[in-house]
């Protein structure tokens, strides 16, 4: 074998055990990123009355926190979410229902305050 292809064949060696030691280096530093940690949200909620004009038309509409439909709940897995709602209506009863959520092994149940 000549001795540029050995210069060859050891640059070509070098670039493989390189590439598998970045590789390695990614993996272990992907494996050490700690997950992200789980958080309390807390949202907190007025149910009222208020005129809005969504097709134009002014008109009564019930809103939360000034939104119809109301606000978005942004949580991650393991997250806790405490959700306060204030009953502003005047002579009606609110319940709330969450869609989108799949609790597996919990107790799925409805509060309904006045």
């Amino acid at each position: 074998m000549r001795k540029t292809e050995m210069v060859e064949l050891g640059g070509h060696w070098r670039r493989i055990v390189l590439t598998r030691l970045v590789a390695i280096g990614l993996l272990v530093s992907v494996a050490t990123v700690p997950i992200a940690d789980a958080r309390l949200r807390r949202y907190r909620w007025e149910v009222k009355y208020e005129y809005k004009s969504p097709d134009c038309y002014n008109k009564l509409v019930i809103t939360i926190n000034g939104q119809s439909p109301g606000p978005t709940i942004e949580a991650q897995q393991n997250d806790t979410v405490v959700v306060e709602v204030k009953n502003s209506l005047l002579m009606e009863n609110v319940a709330i229902h969450w869609h989108g959520i799949r609790q597996v092994g919990r107790v799925c149940f409805c509060l309904n305050y006045s």
